[in-house]
């Protein structure tokens, strides 16, 4: 919710740094969902357990945004299509 309220504010470097810590929580999450041995999920933050594929396309297509927005362009594009592929 932050991250979406300082993008609304236009503060992308910020909304960006906001976006990429929640997107380090998701890449976790899935890391140890992958693994055999679930008994390493107890070492992850609760807040990691939330996450779907609907917020990881939200946290996502937000990191993209905030790429375009500070022209960063060819990283936006990447990104876009990344969560375009899990859309599909």
């Amino acid at each position: 919710m932050k991250s979406e309220s300082l993008l609304l504010q236009e503060q992308y470097d910020k909304s960006l740094a906001c976006y990429e810590e929640v997107s380090k929580l998701f890449n976790a999450r899935v890391k140890y969902a992958d693994q055999d041995d679930h008994d390493q999920n107890i070492n992850m933050p609760a807040e990691a357990f939330a996450f779907g594929t609907d917020e990881y396309i939200k946290v996502n297509a937000g990191i993209a945004e905030c790429l375009l927005k500070l022209g960063r362009t060819e990283e936006a594009i990447e990104k876009f299509e990344g969560v375009k592929k899990r859309i599909s």
